[in-house]
């Protein structure tokens, strides 16, 4: 009989009964029952029947309401529940997820397990009260309804995990034990699985709104392509930073919208191949613009078929400033090496100034004796020697303008005048076969710079557009204001340019400037010229000059075109315009004999004191020289009468040439002093008139001038 029960229950739901392990059990309570209680036979297969078929037609909308009034009917009961254990909380709370009360459901229960009777049930097996049970347990709730009877059995989960309990209570006392087992078992295993089944559907709903809130709220643009690369689904970032609209990619290829085709299939190529790739790359914008993206692809399983998920990241501005680091790193790396080398510069400048002073000073005194002894080979050779010992100071002299050690005196000057001046020297270096063109405008902003510093930036420049065109075409040499904004660079700086200038231009009809050439062509000792036909410092002298006053320089060149060099001077704020003032030529030297005076000379390098205390006897003068200055002060404080002067050096190992001086004039205040350099950025023709200093020369020594100085110092004892 319980089998042919059971093949009447399969037909009607043999997947929810059958196949349940729960059920097993039930069939064998239900076999047993059938054999004790034969006058009962067909009720009972009746009310088995009815299970099956109340199993099977449970809605799933309301399948706990429908399964919990289908058992309360069954087994004739006045109240039934079915309450599962909270997840993740207190464990002895419990919900009824369906609550029926004599007649009525009864909606957001929740009750603590502790002191009911059904913490005797929850994780344990089947249990049976008949009577007494408001009396038996403390529950209030027990109490209330006055529970005189209660069946239930724990859900459980298939690795033994409890999710809660099916009960049913009655008010009078329960009977058929075994009827109550049996059902309730067969009802707690579809009850199991729909708890299961809805904690499935609310993890999938929660994981597919988590999935959802991501995908729609990522910065980043998601993609999710078929294997081919349609487009299946985009997020919203995807259409903020392409300009597409959602509708307009689904369904179309993602190749559609790559520039680099080969690319993109190598991209998905290793997608599908390895699992997952990653690459950077331009890419086009719906307007029509680009921008730089960073993209990373991986294949997942949508509903058993692989797909590319790909997350695409717009980099553009990262790009940019990476290239904005490189250009700062690069400006960088360009000022120390210009600063490393006018370091170096200015040291060997230094040292060439004490050999060219003693160099130049006796080819000089050699020349005054070989005019005396009428010789006239080695006049010749000594001149020869002295054209070359000039050669080489002015090419000292260009290394300590770029190592900014040869400042000057900066004023505001017209730089239409200073050109003017300029062009009677232009005349001898530049051949007839130049045809130079002046543009120079007679109301010009003045700027403040030394006249001489911008007629050595003037002549370089000449000398180099001259050398570019082979000594033949034509020079334009230009002048005008000019407003520069941002968008423009300089050339050896690589600073962008923002402000009011003075421009100077200088065109030639030369072949240009490589592109190679044009990023070194101000660098020091740089020169495409053949070897010993140039030395390297012209622009590089530029560079210095310009960028000391604060200016910059922009360079156009097209190989076979030209080349056009602007050099940009800031204006003067405080001045309008001015003219230069005329320069004066020194007077041709004459020696005046039998100079008288005692002269106190410091200089820690032996040629040079030798050189300059030979050369200031040949004058008729008695010299006390001392490499020591701090010997030379204690000297000097014992017989400061006995000296006229003092001619002091600035660099010396213990003590400075200014701070000599103070201990000199500690002893004698108005006692004249000379300071000679040949390189110091420090020392100014301003500090050393403020030390009380009468005088300042650089070395190597300017003999004519050198001897006016000392004239002017010894006037009231010179015998004229």
């Amino acid at each position: 009989m319980a089998n042919r029960l059971l093949h009447c229950v399969s037909r009607v739901n043999k997947a929810a009964i059958l196949n349940l392990p729960i059920a097993h059990k039930a069939t064998t309570i239900l076999s047993n029952l059938l054999k004790t209680d034969l006058s009962e036979t067909v009720a009972t297969e009746q009310l088995f029947l009815k299970a099956a078929i109340a199993l099977s037609s449970a809605q799933r909308d309301t399948v706990f309401d429908d399964l919990m009034h289908s058992l309360v009917e069954l087994l004739e009961a006045d109240i039934g529940m079915i309450g599962v254990l909270r997840e993740g909380e207190n464990p002895t709370l419990v919900d009824a997820v369906a609550l029926w009360v004599d007649g009525e459901w009864i909606r957001d229960y929740r009750y603590d397990l502790r002191g009911t009777a059904c913490e005797t049930v929850l994780g344990k097996e089947f249990k049976f009260y008949a009577e007494g049970v408001h009396r038996r347990f403390a529950d209030p709730d027990i109490k209330r309804m006055k529970v005189e009877g209660y069946a239930a059995f724990p859900l459980l989960h298939a690795d033994g995990k409890s999710l809660g309990i099916i009960a049913v209570m009655t008010h009078a006392r329960m009977q058929h034990p075994e009827r109550a087992e049996a059902l309730l078992r067969i009802f707690a295993d579809r009850t199991v699985v729909e708890i299961e089944r809805a904690r499935t559907e609310r993890a999938l709903q929660a994981s597919d709104e988590l999935y959802s809130s991501v995908f729609n709220s990522a910065l980043d643009g998601i993609l999710l392509m078929e294997a081919d690369t349609t487009i299946v689904d985009v997020n919203p970032a995807v259409s903020k930073m392409s300009g597409y609209l959602r509708e307009e990619l689904i369904g179309r290829r993602i190749l559609e919208f790559v520039p680099n085709q080969e690319k993109a299939h190598a991209f998905y190529a290793a997608a599908r191949n390895t699992g997952r790739a990653c690459n950077e790359g331009r890419s086009a914008r719906k307007d029509g613009s680009t921008m730089f993206c960073e993209y990373r692809a991986v294949m997942v399983d949508v509903h058993r078929r692989p797909h590319i998920l790909q997350m695409v990241r717009d980099i553009t501005e990262r790009k940019a400033a990476e290239d904005s680091r490189a250009v700062l790193e690069d400006q960088l790396r360009h000022a120390q090496r210009m600063e490393a080398i006018g370091e170096l510069t200015g040291g060997i400048a230094h040292d060439f100034n004490n050999i060219l002073t003693g160099l130049l000073g006796y080819v000089d005194i050699a020349k005054d004796y070989a005019e005396k002894f009428q010789d006239d080979r080695l006049q010749r050779y000594l001149d020869r020697a002295q054209h070359s010992g000039l050669r080489a100071r002015e090419l000292v002299q260009q290394m300590l303008t770029f190592s900014r050690g040869g400042r000057g005196n900066p004023r505001p000057v017209n730089l239409s005048q200073a050109t003017r001046d300029t062009m009677s020297l232009l005349g001898s270096t530049l051949p007839s076969s130049i045809e130079v063109t002046t543009v120079l405008p007679k109301h010009l902003p003045l700027t403040v710079i030394d006249p001489l510093h911008f007629e050595q930036v003037l002549l370089n420049l000449c000398i180099n557009s001259r050398d570019a065109m082979n000594g033949s075409g034509k020079l334009l040499i230009e002048l005008t204001e000019r407003h520069c904004t941002e968008c423009f660079c300089c050339a050896s700086c690589r600073q962008p340019l923002d402000g009011t200038f003075v421009e100077l231009a200088i065109t030639d009809t030369g072949q240009g400037i490589p592109a190679d050439v044009l990023r070194r062509m101000f660098e020091p000792f740089f020169s495409t010229k053949e070897s010993g036909k140039g030395s390297g410092m012209g622009l590089a002298i530029v560079h210095g000059i310009v960028h000391e006053y604060g200016g910059h320089l922009i360079v156009k060149s097209e190989p076979g075109l030209g080349t056009t060099i602007r050099v940009l001077l800031p204006c003067d704020p405080a001045t309008t315009h001015d003219a230069l003032p005329a320069r004066k030529s020194d007077s041709d030297y004459a020696a005046r004999a039998n100079l008288h005076g005692r002269v106190l000379l410091v200089d820690d390098n032996r040629e040079v004191s030798e050189f300059v205390s030979e050369l200031l006897e040949s004058w008729g003068l008695e010299v006390k020289t001392f490499e020591d200055g701090k010997l030379a002060a204690q000297y000097f404080e014992l017989r400061a009468r006995t000296f006229d002067f003092a001619l002091l050096d600035q660099t010396m190992p213990s003590i400075t040439g200014v701070e000599l001086a103070a201990l000199l004039l500690k002893s004698a205040p108005a006692f004249p002093i000379v300071l000679y350099t040949g390189y110091n950025d420090e020392i100014t023709e301003d500090l050393v008139h403020q030390t009380g200093i009468r005088a300042l020369i650089k070395k190597p020594l300017d003999i004519p001038n050198f001897r006016r100085i000392v004239e002017n110092l010894l006037l009231p004892v010179t015998n004229e």
